[in-house]
């Protein structure tokens, strides 16, 4: 990727004092395992975003802003320092590297939420300075609609999570297909060498075959080889043989298709 360039006569003290401003609010900076999709069981530092622009009957995540941040003191202490909200990109990168210490413990950082492209502007500070200073290999976990806010950040991002909403098991009447078709167009189109990106979709027993037609129609966007990870949900699990017939029938259309469940939840690990 081409690095940006200051020339002489630009005003660095003014970029410099933007990066030191640029604030984001966040629930909690943790280190655990990966629980989902193919990546499972990866250590991973967990940066949590406030805020989602969807609520999913599913979700597990209280993402609603506070006024602290919970910020574990070394991994898997399950010991939490509390800090202010907003947190700079400064105060966030000294906490990940407390954290991931000795360096490399990690295999990356977890960008999670909520949404975390909620607060694209702050990820690109963030993310900039990572590429040019720190070199954390950066995971961003996402509901795959917001398509502008990813075109900011896209080639910043090391691997990308993106979820496909089901109306059946978010319980929405709203439907996001064309959002995710052009989010997955937005990632096949700005790949860089290297980036890995998924797509998972959380099942229930009321997986309709529209649903199953537009998952379809919604990969065509992404790369061939790109995994879809079937998810159980665990509050209305679907039975095992519709789950494998539904992957059977997938497998017609999509090279790769995974049944995995979530992994932190049969385990307890946090």
């Amino acid at each position: 990727m081409k690095r940006s360039h200051v020339s002489v006569n630009s005003t660095p003290g003014n970029i410099l004092t933007k990066m030191t401003e640029s604030k984001a609010n966040l629930i909690e900076i943790f280190s655990s395992a990966q629980g989902e999709g193919p990546f499972v069981g990866y250590k991973q530092i967990f940066v949590r975003f406030t805020g989602c622009n969807l609520n999913c009957n599913y979700c597990d995540t209280d993402y609603a802003a506070q006024e602290t941040v919970n910020v574990e003191t070394h991994p898997y202490s399950q010991v939490f320092d509390k800090i202010d909200n907003p947190v700079s990109t400064e105060t966030l990168f000294y906490y990940l590297k407390k954290l991931d210490n000795p360096a490399g413990l990690h295999h990356s950082i977890s960008l999670t939420g909520g949404e975390p492209l909620l607060q694209s502007d702050f990820l690109k500070v963030f993310l900039t300075e990572n590429f040019a200073k720190h070199k954390f290999k950066i995971y961003l976990e996402t509901n795959g609609t917001l398509c502008n806010e990813l075109e900011k950040i896209i080639k910043l991002v090391n691997y990308v999570a993106m979820d496909i909403k089901l109306p059946s098991s978010t319980g929405k009447i709203s439907e996001h297909w064309h959002e995710h078709k052009n989010f997955l167009k937005v990632i096949s189109d700005n790949k860089k060498a290297g980036i890995e990106y998924f797509v998972k979709s959380v099942l229930n027993n009321d997986f309709s075959d529209y649903e199953l037609h537009n998952i379809v129609w919604c990969m065509a966007s992404s790369d061939a080889g790109v995994p879809l990870i079937l998810q159980p949900d665990t509050s209305n699990p679907p039975e095992p043989l519709k789950l494998l017939h539904w992957q059977e029938r997938l497998l017609k259309h999509i090279n790769d298709v995974r049944i995995i469940p979530q992994t932190h939840k049969i385990t307890s690990i946090p």
